[in-house]
């Protein structure tokens, strides 16, 4: 007899071929997929199965540095504690409460592959789609965490337009949303922006100016440099660098080289301290690949020091000494 006091009772008959759900842990699993942070009890022969807080639903002035790191172990099954984390709720265009993590680390760089998606879709704290390809863009799959908005139907359909339309609007409201963290992180604390987050994420920032058009200007404005007037390990922005440049300067030049000593040894450089120009120096293959991508920035065209054509030229001590030089 399994008819409760109250509520519905349903008994299930399987098939042979799924013989497998009668398991308890195979249907603890799924629960715990599924359903680990609904409000009600789940209870599996007796023992409560969903037992995590979905915190991204609560106001984050309820929830401590510890328990923010214990659901990122959870949900990244990281052993590190996060470099920096983004809580947030959003009621327009579409109602969203999202909580985001960047690791301290990532093992790409260590060649383990490439990393999948690390943020989860929920719709009123039921999972729909773990680690989606859809809710971020490629370049920001560094990220983990959640989000929940309750304008997404529990049945979405990445076939069905309307929920495709709901799905690409989200993507853009998260995507700005972190590009906006960022450069609050930029701003706000640069040695942590520079000295860690951009040591460790450069490469995904540069894919990102490389692929998402949408986001191109203000990922641009992340990127960092050395130049040929920092010294070794300084970085510098773009906005830094054209503060420095001279009224009548048009373009942004850089130099491709192995290394710094390589770049400043480069025949193509001693024109341009001719000419006092600062030239960005960068290092590998995707710099020089993103700065082929970006072509200008703020108005002013990036150029290649290497280029035959560049007209630096002469300013007006430089002309009067070549007179001078040209009468006797």
């Amino acid at each position: 007899d399994i008819k409760q006091d109250r509520g519905t009772s349903i008994v299930i008959h399987l098939k042979d071929d799924f013989i497998e759900y009668i398991d308890e842990k195979r249907i603890e699993s799924i629960l715990k997929k599924y359903s680990n942070f609904v409000n009600f009890p789940i209870s599996l022969n007796g023992a409560k199965v969903n037992t995590m807080e979905a915190i991204w639903s609560m106001d984050p002035k309820d929830i401590d540095d510890e328990k923010y790191s214990a659901f990122y172990k959870y949900i990244a099954h990281a052993y590190d504690d996060p470099l920096d984390r983004l809580h947030f709720r959003a009621d327009a265009p579409l109602e969203i409460k999202a909580l985001f993590y960047i690791p301290s680390f990532h093992m790409e760089k260590h060649g383990m592959g490439r990393m999948d998606p690390g943020v989860s879709l929920y719709s009123r704290k039921v999972l729909i789609e773990a680690k989606s390809p859809d809710i971020l863009p490629e370049w920001l799959r560094f990220i983990k965490g959640a989000v929940d908005s309750e304008d997404l139907p529990l049945s979405i359909s990445r076939e069905k337009a309307q929920d495709s339309m709901i799905v690409s609007k989200l993507r853009k409201v998260l995507t700005r949303k972190i590009i906006n963290h960022l450069t609050k992180m930029a701003r706000k604390d640069p040695d942590k922006y520079k000295g860690e987050f951009y040591k460790e994420y450069a490469f995904f920032l540069k894919e990102g100016v490389c692929q998402d058009f949408d986001f191109q200007d203000q990922l641009s404005k992340l990127l960092y440099f050395e130049t040929s007037k920092t010294m070794n390990g300084e970085l510098n922005s773009f906005d830094e660098y054209v503060a420095r440049c001279k009224p009548e300067q048009k373009e942004i030049y850089y130099l491709c080289a192995p290394s710094r000593d390589l770049a400043l040894n480069s025949p193509y450089l001693e024109a341009f301290e001719k000419a006092g120009r600062e030239v960005i120096f960068v290092y590998t293959a995707i710099d020089d690949f993103t700065m082929a991508n970006l072509e200008k920035y703020e108005g002013r065209s990036i150029v290649s020091a290497e280029k035959s054509n560049i007209d630096l030229g002469i300013d007006g001590d430089e002309k009067s000494d070549k007179e001078g030089d040209e009468k006797k």
